[in-house]
């Protein structure tokens, strides 16, 4: 039998793409159409061929985002890009966008000196954003600067300077982003695209067809992420090893640079006022981005973006039979309410809401060309609406202006005034801060130093200040430029007694010699008490003789009542060594002493002495009395009135203790200094440390023939004389004495060596 008549031709040897954009939206289908021309080795039409042409990704692209900032004036900061390209991909193009935040850039010595790429300066130079106090807006320094060059090593840097005079109001003074992106050709073609931080995006649509004609055209095929300079590779492919074997090699095509631009999906308020007053343009005026699905950001959408009222909402309290509900309330928002779209964001200017509103909401509608109808639109956070705030007051008896070191407590009203007319603007939510005045003394004022105004009122409960002194405190509405500020000038004196300051005028005293000590009561934070009634107690803790007032006293210590905040103790010691003397406050009752319970006294014998020399019932003798009982061991009043922070163990606890160590040496200047040995030196090798060492004593002798053991005194030796075994002669300017010559005698008034050497020309 004999087939039909049928038709043959050339194999598919070569493809060409006629026809495709130049740019198209991530995640639209690409339009115009990519069509591909299929033809023989000889460049003519193929009509029969029906193999499978694929799709995939030779030049693929990426976006790399990084923020950086520096603290001051003067400062510069730098972000580095690395590892950007994967694994033996080629660079094709790079480039970059640098972004400055409009933080203090208003006067002309305020400017960005310089942007360096991998440390070479930009062709540029610096910028200048041109405004201030617009913390979270971003001023475009350097777009698309090419930097392909520059990023071949996988290695990228950023780096930039702002002038010294950059230095108010945002912190950090620098915050810039820098942008990375452009593109790369993998060594194997990819078939999903690459994203900072984001999941692999594959092709979408229909990724592969069957040949059926002179042509192929991909209807249905979107790149989802948007970038510049993707090139698509369209290759033959076959399930059999054999069919691909007899063809000998994949035929494939490539398109031209096609760039995605992103589709703006979201409208995003990057800032928006908190609280706002009425009449006054908001204080942080609202601030949106055009962002597509990645949360990227659309810089290439043209449009503008148009602000309106979403809700005003006041509560009536009135309605629903006096349960209360939410109202619309007819108010009027003003100001430039359309802005053009800049690099995908909008900044709006001079927005004011006319009169007071609990809960206000705005709306933006960004439209474009391709979208008349508005359908992008963004809904912001409520925010309160205040009668406008003029002054601030420090409400009646909320602030002493005489108060004690520690933690303290004010009010502050937020009042609204209209010429001589003045009313509390008891809707203000406004943030209410803290400080000392300039003409205060240099201290810190600590805690929590700003709060927000509830119903028209600042509580603040947790301020601190704690050195004692007289302080203006200023406050202020930090938001509110217009505003009149509050002060209060108050006077700290120092806290409860909490411990004790030992004054001395040196540590270092004569034997024999009267000096002074001085102690002052402190509160908890060091600030001197002088107005404390108490009494100090001065003991001796270490051996030896210690005259108070010149003095022997007979219990080895003695009371002293404070005066102005201090007790003066004059002292005198006769022996020269050192000396550990104890001070101790009893925190004793302030009225009365109470009930002594003396048998369970410890020491009987100054018990009988406390109670003879003190009446308890005069007021002025309960201070003594309380510390007689407090060191004879009946403490019973004093834990009684001990205050409660400082009452943190048993009852004899209640008390402040502090110490300090005098060194008395001898008064060389009156009497007698005697040295004599107590150990002489014994036979020694030549050259080796002596195995008997010598010792020797000092006292000083008083004309009255007593003497005392002597300590602090220098004590040197020498070599008296020599004598050589051999010739009975000796040259003791050749014998040298070795060790350490100069010692000091101790509070025994010994001088002990324990290195000396003798080195000689020879035995003897």
């Amino acid at each position: 039998d004999t087939s039909p008549s049928f038709g043959g031709g050339k194999p598919l040897a070569q493809m060409r793409v006629v026809e495709q954009p130049g740019s198209t939206l991530a995640g639209d289908c690409i339009d115009p159409y990519l069509r591909l021309a299929l033809e023989d080795e000889d460049g003519q039409p193929v009509d029969y061929s029906r193999q499978t042409v694929g799709v995939d990704i030779s030049v693929n692209t990426f976006l790399y985002t990084q923020a950086f900032t520096c603290g001051s004036g003067g400062c510069s900061a730098s972000t580095t890009f690395r590892f950007f390209l994967p694994p033996d991909a080629t660079l094709v193009e790079a480039f970059v966008d640098v972004e400055v935040a409009k933080t203090d850039f208003d006067e002309p010595e305020e400017i960005v000196e310089y942007i360096l790429f991998n440390g070479v300066p930009w062709a540029g130079g610096g910028c200048n954003p041109d405004a201030a106090d617009e913390c979270f807006s971003m001023h475009s320094c350097v777009s698309r600067q090419d930097v392909t060059s520059l990023a071949q090593d996988n290695y990228f840097s950023v780096t930039v300077k702002i002038s010294a005079a950059v230095n108010d109001f945002c912190a950090p003074r620098l915050q810039a982003v820098a942008r990375l992106y452009g593109s790369y050709r993998p060594l194997v073609p990819e078939t999903e695209t690459q994203v900072q931080n984001q999941n692999p995006q594959g092709l979408e649509g229909v990724t592969s067809l069957v040949a059926s004609g002179r042509t192929l055209v991909f209807k249905q095929l979107a790149l989802p992420v948007a970038g510049f300079g993707y090139r698509l590779r369209f290759f033959t492919q076959d399930a059999s090893p054999t069919r691909r074997l007899l063809a000998g090699h994949v035929v494939s095509a490539e398109t031209s640079p096609i760039n995605v631009l992103a589709v703006a999906e979201t409208l995003e308020f990057e800032t928006q006022p908190e609280e706002a007053i009425a009449g006054e343009p908001f204080g942080v005026q609202p601030q949106v981005r055009l962002l597509d699905k990645f949360d990227n950001l659309v810089s290439s959408f043209e449009g503008a973006v148009t602000a309106s009222i979403q809700d005003a909402l006041v509560w009536d309290r009135n309605c629903a039979g006096g349960i209360g509900c939410w109202v619309q309330k007819s108010v009027t928002l003003s100001g430039m309410l359309v802005q053009n779209v800049d690099s995908g964001a909008v900044k709006f200017k001079n927005l004011t809401i006319d009169q007071f509103v609990d809960r206000m909401t705005l709306r933006v509608s960004a439209c474009s060309p391709a979208d008349t109808s508005c359908t992008l639109t963004g809904i912001s956070a409520s925010f309160v609406v205040s009668t406008a705030v003029t002054d601030l007051q420090v409400a009646a008896g909320s602030l002493a202006s005489d108060m004690v070191a520690g933690q303290q407590q004010a009010v502050v009203e937020l009042r609204s005034c209209n010429g001589a007319s003045c009313g509390p603007a008891s809707t203000s939510k406004a943030r209410v801060a803290v400080e000392l005045a300039s003409d205060s003394p240099a201290q810190t004022l600590d805690g929590v130093t700003v709060v927000t105004a509830d119903q028209g009122r600042a509580d603040f409960r947790n301020l601190f200040l704690t050195e004692a002194g007289v302080y203006k405190l200023r406050f202020f509405a930090p938001d509110l430029n217009t505003v009149n500020p509050g002060l209060r000038t108050v006077t700290v004196v120092a806290a409860s007694p909490a411990g004790i300051r030992i004054v001395s005028p040196t540590t270092q005293q004569t034997a024999g010699q009267q000096f002074e000590v001085v102690v002052q009561v402190v509160d908890q934070f060091e600030n001197h008490n002088t107005e404390a009634d108490m009494s100090v107690v001065a003991q001796p803790l270490s051996t030896g003789f210690v005259l108070f007032d010149g003095v022997s006293n007979e219990e080895d210590w003695v009371v002293r009542r404070l005066s102005g905040g201090n007790a003066t103790f004059q002292l005198r010691i006769d022996i020269a060594q050192a000396a550990d003397i104890s001070f101790t406050v009893a925190l004793a009752p302030e009225a009365s002493c109470g009930p002594v319970e003396w048998t369970s006294c410890a020491h009987p014998r100054r018990v009988q002495y406390c109670y003879e020399s003190y009446d308890a019932v005069t007021p002025d003798s309960c201070y003594d009395l309380a510390l007689c009982a407090l060191f004879t061991g009946a403490c019973r009043a004093i834990c009684a009135a001990c205050p409660g922070n400082l009452r943190t163990g048993p009852c004899d606890s209640c008390t402040v203790t502090d110490s300090v160590r005098i060194n008395v040496q001898a008064d060389l200047n009156v009497g007698d200094l005697r040295i004599s040995f107590k150990e002489q030196p014994g036979s020694a090798i030549n050259g080796e440390v002596m195995g008997s060492q010598p010792v020797v004593f000092v006292e000083s002798c008083q004309d009255s023939g007593q003497c005392n053991p002597t300590s602090g005194v220098s004590v040197a030796v020498r070599i008296a004389s020599a004598q050589d075994q051999f010739t009975a002669v000796g040259d003791p300017f050749r014998t040298q004495l070795e060790g350490t010559l100069d010692r000091l005698s101790d509070v025994n008034g010994d001088v002990i060596w324990d290195d000396l050497a003798v080195r000689a020309p020879s035995d003897g």
